[in-house]
């Protein structure tokens, strides 16, 4: 399963997924195994917690300096449903570009072509 979301480098699961019910379902919150190429795919975001990397703007799979100037330095101050609103809590400022942009920058999409 491939999950993709707004301002955030997609993932793979690791494993194809089983259905049951008519229901497919996983997990990729347990461990860096869950995604594909593992904690290069995802990152810990918590203890035994595991997310999606924030901070692709301009969702080009790669959060680089693209995804601050212009993508956040255009919208910073302002709030809705932005690409730049990297924490999700409707506003674009500086606790998206310091606290989820800056430290994941440098990162890439592990989802193949």
């Amino acid at each position: 399963a491939i999950i993709h979301h707004r301002n955030h480098l997609s993932v793979l699961s690791a494993t194809g997924l089983t259905q049951t019910g008519g229901v497919y379902t996983f997990n990729f919150s347990t461990g860096s195994g869950q995604a594909y190429n593992g904690s290069a795919g995802h990152k810990q975001i918590g203890a035994g917690v595991w997310g999606m990397f924030g901070g692709d703007g301009d969702r080009n799979g790669t959060i680089n300096a693209g995804d601050e100037s212009p993508t956040w330095e255009v919208t910073a101050g302002t709030q809705g449903y932005l690409g730049s609103d990297y924490n999700l809590d409707s506003q674009s400022n500086n606790l998206d570009k310091d606290n989820v942009w800056s430290p994941n920058a440098g990162e890439s999409s592990q989802v193949p072509n």
